[in-house]
């Protein structure tokens, strides 16, 4: 069975944009969604998620700049983390959700240095966050369940080899 590893080492240097991840005009790797995370017109702040297509497997990445790049347009398959299950994808959004305006008031209390743009900008920014990343979530979370359902298939059919062999 392929692991992340195995896709990592042999097409860590594969771009994951859509226009460079083909070779022989067959799509390497597809991506599954994307968020949003700073909202501002004149930058891009995203991080996204990437499925290999041969194997299933799912990767996520973040990417930044001014607007005149485009996003992922240099980012490799090296650059990006393995997601190994649907936990792990959580773990990463309640990081990237960051505190809310309370956690950051309540820092500030116990005398902590917090900054008032730090509150004004969980304030603001924070909601839009939650929505990007809950809809990234339910893209996720169907591409695992998509991962699980063509693993078992694969299983299915390794253990009825010699049956499926005699048909021939």
């Amino acid at each position: 069975m392929t692991t992340h590893e195995d896709i990592i080492r042999d097409l860590g240097d594969t771009k994951v944009d859509e226009y460079w991840s083909r070779r022989k005009d067959a799509v390497i790797f597809e991506q599954i969604g994307e968020a949003e995370l700073e909202f501002e017109s004149w930058q891009f702040h995203l991080v996204g998620v990437w499925r290999h297509i041969e194997s299933g497997l799912l990767f996520y990445g973040y990417d930044s700049g001014c607007s005149c790049p485009s996003p992922w347009e240099a980012t490799k398959l090296s650059h990006l983390q393995p997601l190994r299950s649907y936990q792990d994808w959580l773990d990463v959004q309640s990081e990237l959700l960051g505190p809310t305006p309370e956690e950051l008031k309540a820092q500030r209390e116990q005398g902590e240095l917090v900054f008032d743009y730090k509150i004004r900008d969980a304030e603001t920014t924070r909601p839009r966050r939650v929505d990007e990343l809950e809809r990234l979530r339910v893209q996720v979370e169907q591409a695992f369940k998509d991962l699980k359902r063509k693993q078992v298939l694969a299983q299915i059919v390794e253990d009825h080899r010699d049956a499926l062999d005699q048909l021939d």
